[in-house]
């Protein structure tokens, strides 16, 4: 089944693909906390990154989801994945940034999936719901 043709803005897909690298990011460092090896965080990376765009693009019933077509959204996970393995995220300060990431990261999905589905042809209020269940959960 081949996915359907859509005009997505550079601006959303910017916004979507941020969304996959702080995803994949967070990821990683929950893999850290529980001290898994570099497959392991190549494993959450991956299934942190592509959560929200697999729930969208399956409730939009346009193709295949988008995440498992587009290369470039893997690279981002892995990338993702990298950073967190490399740096040692943790302390105070992170456990302040936290809560502003993970918040930020809920709306840059949310936006991104509600642009999609107007993108589609939804009216504003089924595509208002899609960025809400995709924020909430995709994440």
């Amino acid at each position: 089944m081949h996915t359907a043709q859509v005009d997505i803005s550079l601006f959303s897909q910017i916004i979507d693909l941020s969304g996959v690298l702080l995803a994949a990011l967070l990821g990683g460092v929950l893999a850290r906390a529980d001290k898994l090896d570099p497959v392991g965080f190549i494993v959450i990376a991956i299934a942190s990154g592509l959560g929200g765009g697999i729930v969208r693009d399956t409730l939009i019933q346009k193709g295949t989801p988008s995440h498992l077509l587009t290369p470039s959204t893997s690279c981002w996970r892995l990338w993702g994945a990298f950073v967190a393995y490399v740096l040692p995220i943790r302390g105070k300060l992170w456990d302040r940034v936290y809560p502003w990431l993970d918040a930020l990261l809920l709306g840059l999905w949310t936006a991104a999936s509600a642009d999609r589905a107007l993108a589609y042809g939804m009216d504003w209020m089924p595509a208002t719901l899609l960025g809400l269940i995709t924020g909430i959960g995709g994440a």
